[in-house]
């Protein structure tokens, strides 16, 4: 919440009027690769066609990237900034998982990285860490990976298989008295098992999507490599999956299958929801499902992908692997599940950060805020096209709350207002929250002036936001204010100074502001660190 509690003002106003035809270019990312996954260069802009909303576009704007090592002639170099997000999910992931893929991540980023890339390290483990490199700086990726490799398994990765314990405990009570155990009560442990998964998975969705925002409006090659054992659109099945393996066991459990209670905790919208975002960022997504195959890796329980019952047979198996695939799809990305080939995974991942086309083509519709699809064709039917498969036309403040939101993970440098906030200690404010006072000082001089009568008038929206502790960020508050002043003061007004009253979660450590003109959309954001 935003409360606007002081307004003063001081010296030098300029006025200035103008009237802008907004032209946007669209950019797309292609990769195009044979049948058997080997880029095809030397394609021209007349090779491709591409349809928004399935009308045909014009391409205004093409361009081939190859390799360094590429002849000039054949195509010119990327000179675009690359931007790599690592999103460890710590709570999802058997440390022995994790520690086989942590080396091949590090020599792709050893022999992929280059000057000018931006490397975003976060990990996940039931509250997000975030490190972010503006060069390559190979010590530092080295110390930050060897700190990954050091953590133990998250509590949430404990409770995934506690139930089995569970069931196991309860079977054995009621054979000590030669009775077997109601089914009702062994359907209770899996379904309490299935409520927590759902609710770790809506946190990690969450601060997920949280990164993948942060990437809006930031130029250049964007993707982001998941690596993770436990993302699933279906959270609670493998558990229930595994009860109705072991029905024999429990007494009265001749009714429906499982599968109908598991559908209770199902997340439908999950992959949608993560792709949309990553598409409205220009991100593409390379997920890694770090179990392998069973027996891939030594000293690890193959149970954990395929449950055996008692009997012998085999459950169902994960579904990770089928929400990773189609998140990855979705936005012109590769998936690797049921494999621990992962140097063949980082090695396409590196040829699709420097082997592909992008296309761009020009809007000039009104913005709407919502996702449009895209397709993008080959004449030539014989190749395989991998592209995302929407954008989004956002209004100025929609791109203006996710600007804010962006500053929490990554500061932003664009201040053209030359807005400066600063924070006073935080108050309780209850048992999670805290009230943080904020200044904001704005130059009056950075601000759009109009007339009215013997008047100046002017009007612009303050953005707040901050970090939840789940990692997620919270929602983003918008206040707009209007102020006047007699246009003969205005030699003697220098700034405008707002206070503001922002309630945040009791272990954020920071909030991010942002103002916006409403008369020239000029912007300025800041952070303020919060006094303990």
């Amino acid at each position: 919440m935003l409360l606007i509690m002081l307004f003063a003002a001081a010296l030098l106003l300029q006025t200035f009027f103008s009237e802008t035809l907004e032209v946007r270019v669209t950019n797309v990312d292609v990769i195009v690769t044979t049948r058997d996954g080997k880029a095809v260069g030397g394609l021209t802009k007349d090779d491709f066609e591409i349809y928004e909303d399935g009308a045909k576009k014009e391409i205004t704007n093409f361009i081939e990237v190859r390799p360094e090592s590429a002849p000039q002639s054949e195509a010119p170099p990327d000179i675009r900034r690359r931007r790599i997000l690592l999103f460890i999910d710590n709570a999802g992931l058997n440390p022995l998982s994790r520690n086989a893929v942590l080396p091949h991540l590090q020599k792709f980023l050893e022999h992929t990285i280059r000057g000018g890339d931006e490397i975003t390290i976060a990990t996940w483990n039931n509250a997000l860490v975030t490190d972010t490199l503006t060069r390559n700086d190979p010590e530092r990726i080295e110390s930050a990976l060897k700190r990954i490799s050091a953590q133990t398994a998250a509590p949430g990765l404990t409770r995934q298989r506690d139930y089995q314990q569970e069931l196991s405990d309860l079977i054995s009570a009621y054979q000590t008295h030669n009775e077997t155990p109601p089914w009702q009560d062994a359907l209770s442990i899996v379904r309490s098992h299935a409520q927590q998964r759902l609710h770790d998975m809506n946190a990690k969705t969450g601060a997920l999507k949280s990164l993948l925002a942060s990437f809006r409006g930031a130029e250049g090659r964007k993707i982001a490599v998941v690596v993770t054992e436990g993302f699933s659109a279906n959270p609670g099945d493998e558990a229930f999956a595994y009860l109705e393996s072991i029905r024999d066991d429990f007494a009265g459990g001749g009714g429906a299958t499982t599968a109908l209670d598991a559908r209770e905790f199902q997340l439908r919208s999950l992959i949608n929801e993560v792709a949309d975002v990553a598409n409205s960022s220009g991100i593409t997504l390379y997920p890694i499902e770090a179990g392998g195959k069973p027996g891939d890796i030594a000293s690890m329980d193959a149970s954990r992908h395929v449950r055996l019952s008692r009997s012998g047979g085999a459950a169902a198996p994960s579904t990770v692997g089928a929400t990773l695939t189609a998140i990855a799809d979705a936005t012109g990305g590769k998936a690797l599940t049921g494999s621990s080939n992962f140097q063949l995974a980082f090695e396409a991942i590196a040829g699709d950060l420097t082997t592909y086309y992008s296309l761009g083509y020009r809007s000039t519709d009104q913005r709407q805020d919502r996702m449009k699809s895209i397709d993008v064709r080959l004449k030539n039917k014989k190749y395989v096209v991998r592209t995302r498969r929407s954008v989004v036309e956002q209004t100025v403040s929609t791109e203006m709350s996710d600007a804010v939101a962006a500053n929490l993970f990554r500061p932003l440098a664009a201040n053209d207002l030359q807005i400066r906030a600063i924070a006073d200690p935080p108050s309780s404010n209850g048992a999670d929250t805290i009230a943080v006072p904020v200044t904001v000082t704005i130059p009056t001089a950075s601000l759009t002036l109009l007339p009215d009568g013997s008047n100046l008038t002017g009007r612009f929206s303050i953005f707040a936001a901050f970090v939840r502790n789940d990692g997620a960020v919270s929602q983003v508050t918008r206040q707009e204010q209007q102020f006047r002043f007699p246009a003969a003061s205005r030699e003697r007004r220098k700034e405008i100074t707002v206070k503001l009253a922002v309630t945040a979660d009791a272990r954020t450590d920071g909030i991010s502001i942002g103002v916006m003109d409403e008369a020239s959309h000029a912007t300025g954001f800041a952070s303020v660190k919060l006094i303990r």
